[in-house]
């Protein structure tokens, strides 16, 4: 608990991210690239929030195993490794809708039944265009890491690779859940 209370302070940081982006793009481009800083905000919000929702991980490490399951021992090292491959998969879960909607959207206003349209209607498309999205993106994204990611023992701290050897002198691969 102590440790969500003292990241609490970093977590605006996506938001000032967003709107300081905003604020440049809003005066030097096109209007369409616009439409892409919430994705930048997405992005941003996602680099920073899933490695201190996982800060215990990076500090503490995760549980290594062999083939069978069996634990090993606890590495940042790994850590390091599944908080990464989880913060790029997430990122490439939330793109598809994020960056296609606006290029959508920005041909759908020119259509005739958009014309006049209200913020409403506009807003019920844009929700069902990323809900559309997202149900492709989300299993893709799941999978472009497999849960159980495999680390030589080589890349491990010296301590935990120096344990590992002495248990086994020829396991040279060990496994970690990279979560969710």
């Amino acid at each position: 608990s102590s440790g969500i209370n003292a990241e609490w302070p970093l977590r605006p940081g996506a938001t000032g991210t967003a709107i300081g982006f905003n604020k440049i793009v809003a005066t030097r481009a096109p209007p369409l690239i616009g439409r892409f800083v919430p994705f930048t905000a997405v992005a941003a919000a996602n680099a920073v929030n899933i490695p201190l929702m996982r800060s215990q991980e990076l500090r503490e490490g995760v549980v290594i195993t062999d083939l069978e399951g069996n634990k090993l021992g606890t590495s940042q090292i790994a850590a390091k490794k599944a908080i990464s491959t989880v913060t790029f998969s997430r990122i490439c879960i939330a793109a598809p809708g994020m960056l296609m909607t606006p290029v959508i959207m920005q041909h759908l206003e020119k259509q005739k039944f958009m014309k006049g349209a209200g913020k409403l209607k506009s807003c019920g498309i844009q929700t069902l265009l990323v809900g559309l999205f997202l149900l492709g993106a989300v299993p893709m994204g799941c999978a472009l890491f497999p849960q159980r990611q495999s680390i030589t023992v080589d890349e491990l701290e010296e301590g935990l690779a120096a344990k590992i050897r002495e248990r086994s002198s020829t396991l040279t691969t060990v496994y970690y859940n990279k979560g969710l």
